[in-house]
């Protein structure tokens, strides 16, 4: 979130540095102020997809520096105002505005502060009537309960999101609370780890974390860890598929639920984060801003060693992925039908909102950015003050965007003092603006007010083609608890017009406590693949569970229900399939072993599909390998051969993987230098800095990088994927690699970092960057690139050493001319 700065000009004159023994200082003509564009004149400075509209929905004075916002049931807007973004967070500045349309004509003209005196919030969701607010450490809860647009009731309702941190990065906050299917309300915590608890409930317990996505039961208080891995950015699609974004990889496909991960002893997934945009996770992007000149004076700078730091900007300062958030599915009504599902993306720094098309008929998706698009983005501005963050499809079926519409937006502790003291970092923080992309031939409609809709009402909106309208009835039929919606919502699970509606309906059948088995047994027959899944799903609270790791459980028995899953191991849609692969292994039917036989045949082709199916085969492997070879036809396979050794690893009692990548099948030489690494590593930066001056060959560096980078990084077809993807760095410059490459530990990014894994036994340790952890094993990615995998009963505990996942050396015994090549390569390569 928030990566670039972004103050600009158009022409620059640099004649006017003051330099001193110790730093520069740059004159202040050299950085003159950049004025923002008022709200009247904003629309101009736009491009936007032929056929579509941008309308400014709200502006300052009405809103200042929003980052986050979300509709209540009667359309009023809450918005999260970060104003103490970058330095103010023990001020307190943060608030929470209402906003209200009074004359229903899609602008916002009534502006309430609900909620003062908040550190840095970055989170927001409705509830009850309030709202639950995310401001590290704390989430809070928020209502009004006498009428007048604030907020009198404030309470603490979960604290800990932050606990040991000394130094909170306002880059990596929790955010993107989201109402699910499963009417939990989930976020992710980005890159802060925590000790989670119940504030006034120590019984409930603590929930610890790294780096996490999260979910909790807003009656329960029930909190619990999710697959995911945010950094800013989290949407579900229709289907309920969970999408995420980082800096640097605009969108990511989460693949399956953490609490499937760790019922198989002999079984470790692969991490459920995976990037899926066919033009790479940090992609190219047509921003039409200009670049910022204080960062070309820090670069120069930089270059010539005047301050410290490593390069930015290099050849080519933008036109890469470098500040991606708020990954937004659309699901609304008023657009088109050809956008439904389609992804949007903001990139902060480069004043733009992509988008992307989902598609493909695996379980992992593939996202592709519109041929029409090939060259252009579907919104961007020419004003560097434009900060899209956040995105949501309002009830009126618009896309929402969240604009903080700041003059700079930057590390403050990145800046040399003979730059900061010319920028001011406050600058915008009494600005902000929300827009709404609507179809040219939009034309505004009253907006529902579902806070006084009937029982009967609600649940005739769960039918609704906007994802908004379905979500919030659902909301209101789980806060109001009315039993005499049960039977409605059944004959709506059973003959409503739409898969997603009957979908919703058996959730929140669910949810009153009438969903039952016989309602399951019908819907795993639905014409719709989506109902199907998901009462797959459904179908774990109404049959035994497993419990890893127990001896002689006692026997099942046959059902409907239990027979309706088996006979969906043969169901023609891959995505039911894959889910009650999942599913199978947390719960006991009659005929699992069979199952799970056909479920790994029809997902042959599909490792994601083997994954799940594996992870179920927890007992009767032999079972399932006589199932398997019943078929002569498949078990003449190579993909029979693979599987039938993996399930009799399990069988011994060893721990088999799916590899979920081509990470594990690039067998690279690990480099290991001759003599003992300098550990001054400013003195062998500067023994390799005539290589920047140097025009090196792209050919040969391309040896040099096999030999010594591609255990861990993939360019040009060479190496694997373990560590930062190369190509989304090339915007940093030469000199940056360069100093990345020499000190991987000047600059390290969280999920790179090592570890120390301590085991239960003796003293023994085991160091290592964290790929993917679960209630059964963690699993390591040694400095070497070799992976290793330790049973979640075998570690006493976990710890950071702070240093990279890449060791430093990797320059031993190259000369200049070397080291030219080699950059020549990491820059060039396709």
């Amino acid at each position: 979130m928030f990566r670039h700065l972004i103050f600009s000009v158009t022409c620059l004159g640099l004649s006017g540095l003051a330099l001193s023994a110790a730093e520069p200082e740059a004159a202040k003509q050299d950085l003159p102020r950049l004025k923002p564009t008022e709200p009247a004149a904003a629309l101009g400075t736009f491009t936007i997809k032929p056929g579509f509209r941008l309308e400014l929905a709200a502006a300052e004075p009405l809103v200042a520096d929003p980052v986050v916002m979300a509709f209540d049931e009667n359309g009023r807007l809450f918005v999260i105002e970060m104003i103490g973004y970058s330095e103010h967070r023990d001020d307190k500045l943060g608030q929470v505005r209402l906003l209200e349309d009074t004359d229903g004509d899609g602008r916002f003209d009534r502006s309430t502060i609900y909620a003062r005196d908040l550190a840095w919030p970055t989170a927001i969701v409705c509830y009850d009537g309030g709202v639950f607010v995310g401001a590290t450490p704390d989430i809070l809860y928020l209502k009004d309960t006498d009428g007048d647009r604030k907020a009198d009731e404030r309470r603490v309702v979960f604290t800990g999101i932050g606990d040991s941190v000394n130094r909170l990065n306002m880059q990596s906050l929790m955010n993107s609370f989201r109402w699910g299917l499963d009417n939990r309300i989930h976020g992710t915590a980005s890159g802060t780890p925590g000790k989670v608890r119940v504030v006034g409930k120590p019984e409930l317990g603590t929930v610890t974390f790294v780096r996490s996505d999260f979910s909790f039961d807003p009656r329960a208080l029930d909190f619990r860890l999710e697959s995911g891995g945010a950094q800013h950015g989290m949407d579900f699609d229709a289907a309920g598929r969970k999408f995420v974004c980082s800096n640097s990889h605009h969108i990511q496909q989460v693949m399956y639920e953490q609490r499937y991960a760790g019922v198989n002893p002999n079984f470790s997934p692969p991490s459920p984060l995976v990037d899926i945009p066919v033009d790479g996770a940090s992609a190219t992007v047509f921003r039409l801003s200009p670049d910022e000149a204080w960062r070309v004076i820090r670069t120069r700078w930089r270059a010539a060693r005047q301050v410290s730091g490593p390069v930015e900007g290099g050849g080519r300062p933008s036109g890469y992925f470098t500040a991606a958030t708020g990954v937004t599915i659309y699901d609304g009504h008023a657009w088109p039908s050809a956008f439904s599902g389609d992804v949007f993306i903001a990139d902060a720094g480069s004043n733009l909102v992509h988008r992307k098309k989902l598609r493909g008929e695996r379980i992992q998706l593939k996202a592709e950015r519109p041929g029409d698009e090939s060259d252009r983005e579907f919104l961007a501005s020419t004003d560097n003050w434009f900060r899209p963050v956040q995105m949501e499809v309002g009830p009126d079926g618009a896309l929402y965007i969240a604009d903080m519409y700041r003059e700079v937006i930057e590390h403050p502790w990145s800046l040399p003092h003979g730059i900061k003291q010319h920028i001011d970092l406050d600058s915008g923080n009494d600005r902000g603006r929300i827009y709404r992309i609507v179809p040219e031939t939009f034309v505004q409609s009253k907006l529902p007010r579902l806070g006084q809709a009937t029982v009967g009402e609600l649940v005739a909106t769960l039918n609704h083609p906007n994802g908004w309208h379905r979500s919030t009835a659902a909301r209101l039929l789980y806060e109001r608890q009315n039993q005499a919606a049960v039977e409605p919502l059944r004959h709506l699970a059973k003959r409503g017009q739409t898969g997603l509606g009957r979908t919703v309906a058996n959730y929140s059948l669910a949810a009153l406590g009438g969903l039952e088995s016989s309602d399951l047994v019908s819907a795993l027959t639905d014409e719709s693949p989506v109902v199907r899944a998901h009462a797959v799903r459904l179908a774990e609270d109404f049959l035994p569970n497993l419990q890893p790791g127990a001896v002689g459980q006692k026997a099942v028995f046959d059902s409907p229900l239990a027979a309706g899953l088996r006979r969906l191991a043969a169901d023609p849609d891959a995505q039911v399939r894959y889910q009650l692969g999942w599913t199978l292994g947390v719960v006991r039917i009659p005929g699992k072993a069979v199952a799970l036989a056909t479920l790994l045949r029809h997902g042959a082709g599909d490792r994601w599909q083997q994954v799940a199916a594996l992870n179920a085969a927890t007992e009767n492997h032999s079972e399932i390998i006589k199932s398997l070879t019943t078929d002569e036809a498949f078990a003449g396979s190579k993909v029979s051969t693979r599987i039938v050794t993996r399930l009799e690893t399990m069988a011994a009692g060893r721990l088999a993987k799916v590899s979920a990548s081509s990470a594990g099948e690039y067998h690279a030489q690990v480099f290991k230098p001759k003599t003992k690494v300098n550990p001054d590593r400013a003195r062998v930066i500067e023994q390799f800095r005539p290589a920047l001056a140097k025009r090196g060959s792209a050919a040969a560096g391309k040896a040099t990088f096999e030999q010594r980078c591609a255990v861990c990084h993939e360019l040009g077809g060479v190496g694997r994927a373990i560590g930062p993807d190369l190509k989304s760095t090339r915007a940093n410059g030469a000199e940056k690699m360069l100093v990345s490459l020499i000190d991987p530990n000047r600059e390290v990014a969280p999920q790179y970092l090592l570890f120390t894994v301590h085991l239960a036994k003796g003293d023994g340790a085991l160091v290592g960057m964290i790929a993917n952890e679960n209630a059964s094993v963690v699993e390591l990615i040694q400095p070497d690139g070799s992976a290793k995998s330790v049973r979640r009963a075998g570690v006493r505990s976990i710890e950071s050493t702070g240093l990279s996942l890449m060791p430093a050396g990797l320059e031993a015994g190259l000369s200049a001319g070397q080291m030219a090549d080699l950059l020549a390569w990491v820059l060039e390569a396709p």
